[in-house]
């Protein structure tokens, strides 16, 4: 193994044999969130490995410090590119939820249902990240201002709606087909998620989506969003998604 691409929670040190020099592994870890919430963990693979739970999440610090837009594929100048650029943009928030909408980051029986949802706040969280950069990139690039805020709002809803049919069908697969795979999430539980992930990163730039804003936290008003919310307050917690505020955009 090289041990330059080795990545462990504790130190390692093995003796060496004979002219051999002995082989050192240092611990090598990140720590994610903030405050009490701090956990240490090992980055493997576009994820991370908690080192004392071994719950697994995606590993968004890679975007840190960064700006988002340089990850995002956007039209050029009108004329060069798409006419029409915002005509199918719910298709692009659906796009980018989909990688992130895997199996594993939701199964009850290696994270626990707070981590399991957890994962799906982030998903969307940086959903919402791509989806401003989008807009505000095809507008910057004359695309007569941008899109309405009903067709944001609409894009956005037609995200929600997919994680709900995605997390729910994969998780009734893993149950089925993997042995141990267990748990099950409301889909109320993911549109609340989604609609306060993109309320948390649009509200960073409500100059442009203002209009947008109102119809989602409308839409969280609904009463059975308000009960979400009650059970859903500790995995809101921004001190829990800290990484997403050192990301640009």
């Amino acid at each position: 193994m090289n041990t330059a691409k080795t990545s462990l929670n504790f130190d390692f040190t093995r003796a060496g044999a004979g002219s051999r020099a002995p082989v050192v592994i240092p611990r090598r870890e990140v720590v994610v969130g903030a405050g009490p919430h701090a956990r240490r963990c090992v980055a493997w693979c576009g994820l991370l490995i908690d080192s004392e739970t071994l719950e697994i999440k995606v590993d968004y610090t890679r975007y840190s410090g960064d700006w988002a837009r340089e990850a995002v594929t956007v039209p050029g100048k009108l004329g060069s590119g798409k006419a029409k650029p915002f005509e199918h943009l719910g298709r692009r928030v659906v796009a980018y939820l989909r990688p992130k909408c895997v199996v594993i980051l939701y199964d009850h029986s290696i994270n626990s249902p707070s981590t399991a949802r957890l994962n799906v706040y982030q998903s969307f969280l940086l959903a919402a990240v791509k989806l401003h950069c989008y807009v505000a990139a095809a507008s910057d690039a004359g695309h007569r201002g941008g899109p309405s805020p009903a067709i944001v709002h609409a894009a956005i809803v037609s995200g929600i709606k997919y994680m709900e049919g995605a997390v729910r069908h994969h998780m009734a697969v893993a149950r089925a087909t993997h042995h141990g795979a267990k748990g099950r999430i409301q889909k109320s539980h993911v549109k609340y998620l989604g609609l306060t992930a993109f309320v948390k990163i649009l509200t960073r730039k409500q100059t442009r989506h203002a209009r947008a804003l109102r119809m989602l936290r409308r839409d969280l008003s609904a009463p059975a969003m308000r009960a979400a919310a009650r059970r859903l307050a500790p995995v809101v917690d921004d001190r829990l998604s800290s990484v997403f505020d050192e990301i640009r955009f």
